[in-house]
């Protein structure tokens, strides 16, 4: 595959580092890769590229949303868990699409996001940021009120999916629990006080 060199130009440039805009920058990026960054209305050496004028646009890093439920598309998880698993997927996608148009190139999805989407995203089946999951929360019984015993009710799934928190009792099912987790694709592992 042959590399691709684009040479953003004449934009305001917000670095990241909490600085004012940089007036007429430019940026020279090379197989998705940025190799230089270019002050003062200098011109960049590289001759051969795509050229883009940003004249009055502003080039900025990508934002990370670090705690963001993508797939909660309800308020009440329980209206989500009731959508079709086919509407309920193309509601998330869309979700996903919003995101990245809007500037975030990366989420960390706080539980309820099946890997799936993070596949279809690297197999450019859908439009989305890079994702970090944590698939299931991961939380303790419920004890009960009136006389403080330890609840076996199973959890309220967060989607039609089959996404269920993971209720542990003890550090075994903890362990077995995560385990779990990341065997379904977790990059990280949520864990919740109480599910009330």
């Amino acid at each position: 595959m042959m590399e691709e060199t684009i040479i953003f130009h004449n934009a305001f440039l917000i670095d990241g580092t909490g600085g004012d805009s940089l007036p007429a920058a430019a940026l020279v990026v090379s197989d998705g890769v940025i190799e230089e960054v270019i002050l003062d209305g200098k011109k960049p050496k590289v001759r051969k590229g795509r050229f883009i004028d940003l004249k009055g646009k502003t080039l900025m890093p990508g934002l990370i949303d670090a705690h963001v439920h993508p797939g909660n598309v309800e308020w009440i998880l329980s209206k989500t868990a009731e959508l079709p698993p086919a509407v309920y997927v193309h509601r998330v996608t869309k979700t996903l699409e919003t995101d990245i148009n809007l500037g975030f190139t990366t989420l960390r999805d706080a539980a309820g996001l099946d890997a799936g989407f993070r596949s279809a995203i690297e197999q450019d089946l859908i439009r989305g940021p890079r994702l970090f999951l944590s698939v299931t929360p991961l939380t303790q019984p419920e004890t009960d009120s009136e006389d403080n015993k330890l609840s076996t009710q199973k959890a309220s799934p967060r989607n039609s999916l089959g996404i269920y928190p993971e209720v542990c009792a003890g550090p075994d099912e903890v362990r077995k629990a995560v385990q779990r987790t990341l065997d379904r694709g977790a990059d990280q592992i949520k864990v919740l006080k109480s599910l009330s």
